[in-house]
């Protein structure tokens, strides 16, 4: 067993590595050629939807990305109420990761365009926002370059599982394209930030 088979196997272990062998990932440019015209989530082709058609599911999500946005987004087929029903999870995402103390100057542009411009300006996830800012707690976090003044906050659990979920499934539609996804079940577990040697990702 290799080390990417030792992590896949380590994080499914309910599937048996000999089938993880047999199961090779296309490549994104080959991935891309033969994305199914199915939607990925509820398998609907698109003669099945209201409007004859199939939508973009960006992974990961489009609204993390500031315009213009890159040109060589990844995304999967995906049917309008799938993706609908998804954006709320979006946002909720947008708004958990681009508030960090590490953040980067894009993550910066992109809380204050987008998550105060956009999400909080507009009234969207309004008792998310506030249960965030209740739950705000001062510490100091110790880092590589020293110990920082940070802020401990809580976010809910069941967006940010419903998405990491969803854009699992989605990788898995474009390069694993004969597994049986309605079959799979996952669970999603938090991972300290700064364990860089955390065990799940050890190599064997």
């Amino acid at each position: 067993m290799n080390s990417r088979e030792a992590v896949i196997h380590r994080i499914v272990p309910e599937v048996p590595a000999v089938v993880w062998r047999a199961l090779k990932p296309l490549s994104f440019p080959v991935a891309e050629r033969r994305r199914k015209e199915e939607c990925y989530l509820c398998g609907k082709l698109p003669a099945e939807t209201p409007e004859g058609k199939l939508t973009k599911d960006h992974l990961p999500p489009q609204n993390l990305f500031l315009k213009p946005h890159p040109p060589n987004l990844i995304y999967v087929r995906c049917c309008s109420r799938c993706n609908n029903a998804a954006s709320e999870d979006d946002d909720h995402l947008r708004l958990a990761v681009s508030g960090y103390y590490n953040t980067s100057e894009l993550g910066k542009r992109t809380w204050k365009e987008k998550v105060i411009g956009s999400t909080i300006r507009k009234g969207r996830l309004r008792q998310q926002v506030k249960a965030i800012g209740d739950s705000l707690e001062p510490i100091g976090l110790i880092t590589p370059d020293g110990v920082r003044d940070a802020f401990e906050l809580e976010v809910e659990r069941a967006p940010m599982d419903r998405i990491l979920t969803r854009m699992t499934r989605g990788f898995l539609a474009l390069l694993y394209p004969n597994v049986d996804r309605a079959e799979l079940t996952f669970r999603v577990t938090q991972l300290d930030q700064f364990k860089v040697n955390h065990p799940a990702f050890a190599q064997e």
